[in-house]
């Protein structure tokens, strides 16, 4: 008896080692859910691009945009996307009836992350010096921004590893 309860211990210790260091592998800098839905790319805010639910019109009240794409109508996944000069694009899936329309990639030039606006080019110091380094390759360096309230979608922010400047600013939805 003595043993089968040794046995299992190890076991849940071992899975909790395990557990713990997965987790570690990927950093995110977890911000409120009220600085994330403030966050704003081009000067459009989060919150508000959420709320147009994809609706072209709500869209064109935030911003009028030079190009609108859209698909899927036809398989019952409708998407659209709404694209601009200034190097922002906002894609929407789920606007299909029995589906629920929802952001899921976000490109941009330009964020601004609790009141601090950063550009492509820019030094990712601009900042602030206590941000978390999510993942790195030879090239790069990604910095990652999640809600507390939720892991399913982040920013990521790819620096060159080279300059230090920030090289791609995306927003999206993992699967």
């Amino acid at each position: 008896m003595r043993i089968k309860f040794i046995n299992i211990s190890a076991a849940i210790l071992l899975f909790l080692f395990i557990s713990t260091n997965a987790r570690a592998q990927w950093k995110s800098n977890r911000l409120t859910p009220a600085h994330f839905n403030s966050i704003t790319f081009n000067d459009l805010k989060f919150s508000e691009l959420k709320k147009t639910k994809g609706d072209e019109l709500e869209m064109q009240k935030l911003r009028q945009a030079d190009r609108v794409c859209e698909g899927g109508k036809e398989i019952g996944e409708k998407w659209r996307s709404f694209h601009y000069n200034d190097g922002l694009s906002v894609y929407f899936s789920g606007l299909s009836k029995s589906q629920k329309p929802h952001i899921t990639k976000i490109e941009a030039n330009s964020i601004t992350i609790k009141n601090k606006k950063v550009k492509l080019g820019d030094g990712i110091n601009s900042l602030g010096q206590n941000i978390v380094i999510s993942n790195k390759n030879d090239k790069s360096v990604f910095y990652s921004f999640t809600s507390e309230d939720s892991d399913c979608c982040l920013v990521s922010i790819e620096v060159s590893s080279n300059t230090n400047n920030i090289i791609k600013i995306i927003y999206f939805v993992q699967t």
